[in-house]
């Protein structure tokens, strides 16, 4: 929990989006209340499409719909795979819910390789540990990948 009020102090240090910091604010609660109770509200959902939805500028729509497609895909490919292979769900219908939302403020170029980031971390600890909340791997690494991108590291 530390960790996460950190991360959220860093953003609101080096963003000027009051946006973005009211969504990793949300993204953080949304993070601890899926690792803790292995659910989320629907009230925090529709808040996080609510926000991500305000910040689309027009003229950016078409980027934010190809970093949908590309965030999603290998979550939805992974999916298919447990499907086809165990006739099982691999990732929980909640989170693609909140995929989206989060799709909207990465960059198009980096949203594929950020999601398989997501996904190998994510199976890397489900070896050990089962029922890994994919929402809270998302939310570190795309605090990490947005401070990055706040302090122009790549």
């Amino acid at each position: 929990v530390s960790l996460m009020c950190i991360l959220n102090i860093c953003v609101f240090i080096y963003s000027e989006n009051e946006i973005l910091i009211l969504y990793c604010l949300l993204l953080s609660i949304v993070a601890y209340t899926d690792f803790a109770a292995k659910w989320v509200p629907d009230t925090l959902i529709f808040l996080m499409a609510a926000l991500s939805g305000i910040a689309i500028e027009p003229e950016y729509i078409i980027y934010s719909l190809i970093s949908i497609i590309f965030f999603t895909a290998p979550a939805l490919f992974i999916n298919l795979i447990g499907y086809v292979r165990k006739r099982e769900v691999w990732i929980a219908s909640g989170d693609f819910y909140i995929i989206p939302t989060i799709a909207i403020w990465v960059e198009p170029e980096h949203a594929a390789s950020l999601m398989l980031l997501v996904l190998m971390v994510t199976i890397s600890i489900s070896v050990r540990c089962k029922k890994v909340p994919m929402i809270t791997v998302i939310y570190f690494s795309f605090m990490g990948y947005k401070l990055c991108s706040l302090l122009n590291i790549f």
